[in-house]
């Protein structure tokens, strides 16, 4: 059954909220003064219904989708990848039973955090993805004990068997802020990501070619872009008015 078009009143929302959103990531690149190239955005498309992500991929043009589950992806139309050629990436936590069905969904995925996951990852991906699928490893810099990821002196035993693996490709790290109304709060941490990332890669233990770093959402993306974001998750700007609303403020979809 063939997606329904969205309501045009909808469409003006989304098309605002989308133009909005690449006018404050590049008020915060030009006023950081790197010299890299922009971050990509990710639109994340938890609780969004099927219309809409259409909308943005066919009337938008922005393909680069993320989920937080792997349910969730599987529930989504086929249409939104065979004809809108949506693509989509892992941005929540991974069980070690679902990789193979995480690397058959989704063109990448960002929470990479266990030396078992990787294995099963690179194993999947031998037979699927043979010339490498793409992951960052995901840090729990601020250490919150109900969030995923590993912690920072794990870091580097990680990434030895990361940068084993045969079949998987190594983009660089990832990391999410605690939540503060405040988006400054944010920036300790997203620095440090950095830093560290900096500090891997001069000690020779992060490849020089995975310099990504996935990290900001909706009420930090931007601070995060000023510490060096190359990929930020962006949901709750995006999609605020077309979609169904977040019963809890700190479940941000991105």
């Amino acid at each position: 059954m063939p997606i329904p078009p969205l309501a045009e009143p909808a469409r003006r929302r989304l098309r605002d909220n989308y133009q909005s959103v690449r006018e404050r990531m590049n008020r915060a690149f030009e006023s950081s003064s790197r010299t890299d190239s922009p971050p990509r955005l990710l639109a994340v498309t938890k609780r969004v219904p099927d219309p809409v992500v259409a909308a943005l991929l066919g009337e938008l043009d922005h393909k680069q989708l993320a989920e937080n589950r792997l349910q969730a992806r599987q529930a989504r139309s086929p249409e939104l990848a065979e004809v809108y050629g949506g693509r989509f990436e892992l941005i929540g936590h991974l069980q070690t039973n679902k990789a193979r069905r995480a690397v058959e969904l989704f063109h990448a995925c960002h929470s990479l955090d266990s030396e078992r996951l990787v294995e099963r990852l690179d194993s999947a991906a031998s037979t699927i993805c043979p010339s490498g699928w793409p992951v960052l490893v995901q840090v729990n810099v601020a250490r919150e004990p109900q969030k995923f990821g590993c912690l920072p002196e794990d870091l580097e035993g990680l990434l030895e068997s990361v940068l084993r693996a045969r079949h998987l490709s190594f983009l660089g790290l990832m990391t999410m802020a605690p939540f503060d109304e405040d988006p400054e709060a944010a920036r300790p941490y997203f620095r440090e990501l950095r830093e560290r990332s900096l500090e891997l890669r001069r000690i020779g233990k992060l490849p020089s070619d995975a310099r990504e770093l996935s990290m900001g959402m909706s009420h930090d993306f931007e601070v995060a872009i000023e510490e060096g974001a190359t990929i930020v998750r962006v949901g709750t700007a995006l999609f605020s008015g077309v979609d169904e609303p977040s019963p809890d403020p700190t479940s941000f979809r991105g």
